[in-house]
Protein backbone atom coordinates (compact mmCIF):
# COMPACT_ATOMS: atom_id res chain seq x y z
CA UNK A 1 0.00 0.00 0.00
CA UNK A 2 2.79 2.42 0.91
CA UNK A 3 4.57 1.75 -2.37
CA UNK A 4 1.47 2.44 -4.46
CA UNK A 5 0.81 5.59 -2.40
CA UNK A 6 4.38 6.82 -2.99
CA UNK A 7 4.03 6.15 -6.73
CA UNK A 8 0.73 8.06 -6.73
CA UNK A 9 2.31 11.05 -4.98
CA UNK A 10 5.21 11.03 -7.47
CA UNK A 11 2.78 10.89 -10.41
CA UNK A 12 0.78 13.78 -8.95
CA UNK A 13 3.95 15.85 -8.59
CA UNK A 14 4.94 15.22 -12.23
CA UNK A 15 1.46 16.13 -13.47
CA UNK A 16 1.38 19.29 -11.34
CA UNK A 17 4.74 20.39 -12.77
CA UNK A 18 3.56 19.67 -16.32
CA UNK A 19 0.29 21.50 -15.71
CA UNK A 20 2.28 24.49 -14.47
CA UNK A 21 4.26 24.43 -17.72
CA UNK A 22 0.98 24.55 -19.59
CA UNK A 23 -0.16 27.53 -17.52
CA UNK A 24 3.12 29.28 -18.38
CA UNK A 25 2.56 28.49 -22.07
CA UNK A 26 -0.88 30.09 -21.84
CA UNK A 27 0.62 33.22 -20.29
CA UNK A 28 3.28 33.43 -23.00
CA UNK A 29 0.74 32.91 -25.78
CA UNK A 30 -2.29 35.12 -25.11
CA UNK A 31 -5.54 34.22 -26.81
CA UNK A 32 -6.26 36.31 -29.92
CA UNK A 33 -9.27 38.53 -30.42
CA UNK A 34 -12.46 36.37 -30.37
CA UNK A 35 -13.69 38.15 -33.49
CA UNK A 36 -10.73 36.80 -35.50
CA UNK A 37 -11.99 33.25 -36.10
CA UNK A 38 -8.95 32.19 -38.11
CA UNK A 39 -6.54 33.30 -35.38
CA UNK A 40 -8.72 31.62 -32.76
CA UNK A 41 -8.67 28.34 -34.66
CA UNK A 42 -4.90 28.50 -35.07
CA UNK A 43 -4.42 29.40 -31.38
CA UNK A 44 -6.53 26.49 -30.11
CA UNK A 45 -4.82 24.06 -32.48
CA UNK A 46 -1.45 25.16 -31.09
CA UNK A 47 -2.82 24.99 -27.51
CA UNK A 48 -4.07 21.41 -27.99
CA UNK A 49 -0.74 20.36 -29.48
CA UNK A 50 1.19 21.97 -26.62
CA UNK A 51 -1.11 20.34 -24.05
CA UNK A 52 -0.82 16.94 -25.72
CA UNK A 53 2.98 17.13 -25.64
CA UNK A 54 3.18 18.64 -22.15
CA UNK A 55 0.42 17.14 -20.01
CA UNK A 56 -1.31 14.13 -21.60
CA UNK A 57 1.35 11.55 -20.69
CA UNK A 58 1.68 12.68 -17.07
CA UNK A 59 -2.13 12.82 -16.70
CA UNK A 60 -2.42 9.24 -17.96
CA UNK A 61 0.36 8.19 -15.56
CA UNK A 62 -1.46 9.84 -12.67
CA UNK A 63 -4.71 8.06 -13.54
CA UNK A 64 -2.87 4.73 -13.75
CA UNK A 65 -1.22 5.37 -10.37
CA UNK A 66 -4.65 6.18 -8.92
CA UNK A 67 -6.07 2.92 -10.26
CA UNK A 68 -3.14 0.96 -8.78
CA UNK A 69 -3.56 2.72 -5.44
CA UNK A 70 -7.30 2.02 -5.54
CA UNK A 71 -6.64 -1.67 -6.25
CA UNK A 72 -4.14 -1.85 -3.36
CA UNK A 73 -6.75 -0.36 -1.03
CA UNK A 74 -9.28 -3.04 -1.93
CA UNK A 75 -6.83 -5.95 -1.76
CA UNK A 76 -8.49 -9.11 -0.42
CA UNK A 77 -8.10 -9.88 3.27
CA UNK A 78 -7.14 -13.41 4.31
CA UNK A 79 -8.00 -13.44 8.02
CA UNK A 80 -9.23 -11.34 10.93
CA UNK A 81 -5.74 -9.86 11.51
CA UNK A 82 -5.67 -8.62 7.91
CA UNK A 83 -9.08 -7.02 8.37
CA UNK A 84 -7.83 -5.19 11.47
CA UNK A 85 -4.74 -3.95 9.61
CA UNK A 86 -6.96 -2.84 6.74
CA UNK A 87 -9.21 -0.94 9.16
CA UNK A 88 -6.19 0.87 10.63
CA UNK A 89 -4.95 1.66 7.12
CA UNK A 90 -8.35 3.11 6.27
CA UNK A 91 -7.81 5.91 8.76
CA UNK A 92 -4.82 7.17 6.75
CA UNK A 93 -5.41 6.26 3.12
CA UNK A 94 -9.16 6.75 2.69
CA UNK A 95 -8.53 10.49 2.99
CA UNK A 96 -6.29 10.64 -0.11
CA UNK A 97 -8.04 12.65 -2.84
CA UNK A 98 -8.02 11.08 -6.29
CA UNK A 99 -8.64 13.07 -9.44
CA UNK A 100 -9.91 10.33 -11.70
CA UNK A 101 -11.71 7.96 -9.35
CA UNK A 102 -13.25 10.34 -6.86
CA UNK A 103 -12.85 10.14 -3.12
CA UNK A 104 -14.68 7.29 -1.52
CA UNK A 105 -13.78 5.41 1.66
CA UNK A 106 -12.97 2.27 -0.34
CA UNK A 107 -10.94 0.63 2.42
CA UNK A 108 -13.63 1.33 5.00
CA UNK A 109 -16.30 -0.26 2.79
CA UNK A 110 -14.01 -3.20 2.12
CA UNK A 111 -13.42 -3.69 5.86
CA UNK A 112 -17.16 -3.71 6.47
CA UNK A 113 -17.70 -6.31 3.73
CA UNK A 114 -14.84 -8.46 5.06
CA UNK A 115 -16.28 -8.34 8.59
CA UNK A 116 -19.70 -9.34 7.28
CA UNK A 117 -18.13 -12.22 5.36
CA UNK A 118 -16.41 -13.49 8.51
CA UNK A 119 -19.74 -13.51 10.35
CA UNK A 120 -21.88 -15.11 7.63
CA UNK A 121 -20.91 -18.76 8.35
CA UNK A 122 -21.69 -18.25 12.05
CA UNK A 123 -25.08 -16.69 11.27
CA UNK A 124 -26.16 -19.51 8.93
CA UNK A 125 -25.32 -22.39 11.31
Amino acid sequence: MNESFDLLEAAKAVFTADDLKMAEWTELHPEPNPKNKRAQKKYWRRWRTAREVTVDESWAAQLEAEENFHAAKVDVSRDYHDVMVKAATSVVYDRVRLAGLGSVAVIGYSVAIDLIKTQLPAATS
